[in-house]
């Protein structure tokens, strides 16, 4: 397992992208302070895209599987600080930017 500490300054936007493995795995963002995000998803052929508001009370996780194409964006005022959580460790070349025919 491996991680990688993000801060994403306020527009700072993570483009749509999936995880192409020898092995399956997941990836898990894990939001433990306050923030905006838009968080960006694929279902069949459309861009699906879901706001979350994040609050120290009420932190928040969202996991993907290998190949399962996100992308996120901080909508808020404020640096969003999180943690992405990989099982097992990322390997460099592994991340493949989405579009509709390359999965």
């Amino acid at each position: 397992m491996g991680f990688i500490y993000a801060k994403f300054t306020p527009g700072q936007e993570l483009k749509i992208h999936y995880h192409k493995r020898q092995e399956n795995g997941d990836e898990i963002f894990i939001f433990p302070y306050e923030g905006e995000i838009l968080l960006k998803t694929i279902e069949g052929n459309k861009i699906n895209e879901e706001p979350y508001t994040i609050e120290p009370e009420n932190p928040r996780s969202i996991a993907f599987k290998d190949k399962e194409p996100h992308g996120l964006k901080n909508t808020g005022d404020k640096d969003l600080i999180f943690l992405a959580l990989y099982a097992p460790t990322f390997i460099p070349g592994e991340v493949k930017h989405y579009n509709l025919h390359n999965l």
